[in-house]
């Protein structure tokens, strides 16, 4: 426990002096919507037919469009060994106007089966007429090079002012399923992904 948190520490150090970050991302897929300043973001998921499979991730964001993530899968075929993510966001999307960009690097430890790889992200969002002051829906649209090459997609649309759909591909796996809000700042989510049920939570707040 002590070293992963002394490499966390040492990861997140390492980024400042780089001034490098990471974007938001729907479940693996980056998206270009970055985390608010000053915020924290813990995502836990867990298999709920195998209790085997688990995700882990931990976001900060210390300055204005910048992140820095710390995530760990665990598989049968995985060694759950903790990772991060890199990257910047150039643009965040306005609705209808102009898709927000991010580009990265995914991965950067080389320690899940997709491996290390460098990214391009373009999300376009719409405003849709649910609820009394309507919902934004996101489309993303990118491309990754590196231990797995190829485009990747990922939409999030809402239902209502609490329930979206989260549908996405990363260039190796399907996705796909549903994310409640239920506190502010407290979201329940629910996928399947390769045959998987995975439940968890999403837990963000200033800082």
């Amino acid at each position: 426990m002590s070293a992963l948190v002394g490499r966390i520490i040492g990861s997140f150090c390492a980024l400042v002096v780089a001034g490098v970050a990471s974007a938001d991302r729907l479940v693996n897929v980056p998206t270009a919507r970055p985390l608010s300043t000053n915020a924290i973001r813990f995502e836990y998921l867990g298999g709920l037919n195998n209790s085997t499979a688990e995700e882990q991730f931990v976001a900060f964001s210390v300055l204005s469009g910048l992140e820095f993530e710390v995530r760990r899968r665990i598989r049968p075929d995985e060694n759950g060994r903790s990772t991060f993510d890199l990257g910047y966001n150039i643009l965040s999307p306005v609705a209808s106007t102009a898709p927000g960009i991010s580009v990265g690097v995914l991965d950067g430890l080389g320690e899940t089966l997709d491996g290390r790889r460098a990214f391009i992200a373009l999300t376009f969002r719409e405003l849709l007429d649910i609820g009394e002051v309507g919902e934004s829906g996101d489309v993303t649209l990118g491309y990754q090079t590196g231990s797995l090459s190829g485009l990747f997609v990922g939409i999030s649309l809402p239902f209502s002012g609490r329930t979206r759909m989260i549908v996405e591909h990363n260039g190796a796996r399907l996705t796909s399923g549903f994310e409640t809000n239920l506190l502010k700042g407290l979201d329940a989510r629910l996928f399947i992904q390769d045959q998987l049920l995975l439940g968890g939570i999403s837990f963000s707040r200033k800082f």
